[in-house]
């Protein structure tokens, strides 16, 4: 059937599955498309606030390709999600932590404000997230989890920073012939 009236086009889902396409495109290397991007995608998730999981899901799962994990524009979209719903984003990131310990280099650079993310000076991800969450997961697979976490940690002990995540890894997770 075909109507006199132009269909709206609100659908969140396909609005979603062109964002995070168009993430991956061909044309990924050039600045206007990721100007744009970033700009859709941060009304994307203004607009659709229960679907922007899914862009942070998206994130991380490219976060190993370079052309992706290395573009700012994702990682501030990224970090913006992280501040508005910590609990959320820890979850999926520490599943993506568990999954496969030995492929998380781009995770761990994210979470700790690596170079990959130094247009954002100062901002280690792994702060938005309450300390004792971060610890009682670490502590959960110590052997395998605390070299996998002290990376990540701000590299300070103040109260700001981040240093009460680093001080809880000292005092849960650091035996005195470490």
């Amino acid at each position: 059937c075909q109507s006199d009236q132009p269909k709206a086009f609100h659908d969140e889902e396909v609005i979603e599955r062109l964002l995070l396409s168009s993430a991956m495109s061909p044309e990924r290397n050039q600045t206007m498309h990721w100007f744009h991007w970033k700009r859709v995608a941060e009304e994307f998730c203004r607009r659709f606030p229960d679907r922007e999981l899914a862009v942070f899901k998206g994130f991380l799962a490219h976060l190993d390709d370079v052309e992706v994990g290395d573009r700012k524009e994702i990682g501030q979209v990224a970090l913006l999600i992280a501040q508005r719903r910590p609990s959320e984003v820890w979850t999926i990131v520490s599943k993506a932590l568990e999954e496969d310990l030995n492929h998380t280099y781009g995770i761990r650079s994210w979470l700790g404000g690596g170079p990959r993310f130094a247009d954002q000076p100062g901002i280690a991800p792994i702060t938005f997230f309450k300390p004792d969450i971060v610890i009682e997961w670490a502590v959960q697979n110590c052997e395998a989890r605390r070299y996998l976490i002290q990376g990540m940690l701000p590299k300070t002990l103040a109260d700001q920073g981040g240093g009460e995540v680093t001080r809880a890894f000292i005092d849960k997770l650091v035996q005195d012939n470490d």
